[in-house]
């Protein structure tokens, strides 16, 4: 699964479009960038490709 995924997942699921979707996720990937302690938010993003990439454009 990359990011692309879970954007069109949450999208279709939340009933959101795809810009407002994107930022949402991007704003919980950034949180937990931010506030994941250790190297763990580092390794979840290495397991989803395009997740480095969204969380900070946020």
């Amino acid at each position: 699964m990359n990011v692309q995924d879970i954007v069109n997942t949450v999208s279709q699921k939340a009933g959101l479009d795809q810009v407002t979707t994107q930022k949402v996720v991007g704003t919980i990937f950034s949180v937990l960038e931010h506030e994941a302690e250790g190297t763990s938010a580092s390794a979840f993003f290495a397991k989803i490709p395009g997740a480095d990439d969204l969380a900070p454009s946020i």
